[in-house]
């Protein structure tokens, strides 16, 4: 899965023939991986397996939107004791789109204040599916990365690779270097909506 189609990239780019189809499939894949470093995640739908996290009561996966759970290994004094598998977890969990709430280690007093019965954080891997298919990709996250992969292919084409600016007389015109720090505005607006916060 990419995050952008060959096809979109060469209606973006109005390309009609398939000339240059090998290369723009390299910048996609670039494009992509510039993307999930600067977003700090994948996308794709994948499955990870013995994912470890410190929690209290919520488990926040590296990867998300989160499609299902396998198994939570959770531990005491830093030895995994407590295995829940899928088929009994039901009523021990709740799956929200980035993160797991542990339903069992919270509780409501009579006043309706809401208490942990793990007052420490405690150590649990998690087996879990996540991320999108190819139709599941949102519409403004599939144009940024049309654009960032057009915009490193004009740069190609016209052998502005690393250069900034220039300037001619009293005009002057900026390009885009290839790295995060300087993304496009209305690119990094985008991207900064699925860039994953680390807690």
């Amino acid at each position: 899965m990419s995050l952008t189609t060959l096809d979109n990239v060469k209606s973006y780019l109005q390309i009609t023939d398939g000339s240059e189809d090998s290369f723009l499939t390299l910048l996609i894949g670039s494009i992509q991986d510039l993307i999930e470093n600067y977003c700090h995640r994948h996308f794709e739908l994948a499955t990870y397996t013995a994912e470890q996290h410190r929690i209290n009561h919520k488990v926040f996966v590296y990867n998300y939107p989160i499609v299902s759970v396998q198994q939570i290994r959770r531990s005491s004094d830093d030895v995994l004791d407590i295995v829940l598998t899928q088929d009994d977890m039901t009523g021990a969990y709740r799956i929200y789109p980035n993160y797991i709430e542990m339903i069992d280690m919270k509780y409501v007093t009579m006043s309706g204040r809401t208490m942990y019965a793990m007052k420490e954080e405690s150590y649990v891997e998690v087996d879990y599916t996540a991320g999108w298919t190819q139709d599941q990709i949102p519409s403004d996250l599939m144009l940024a990365s049309t654009k960032l992969v057009a915009l490193e292919y004009t740069i190609s084409r016209e052998g502005r690779i690393g250069l900034e600016m220039e300037r001619e007389g009293y005009v002057q015109q900026t390009y885009y270097k290839n790295n995060a720090q300087s993304l496009p505005a209305d690119v990094q607006l985008v991207l900064d909506r699925y860039k994953k916060v680390r807690v």
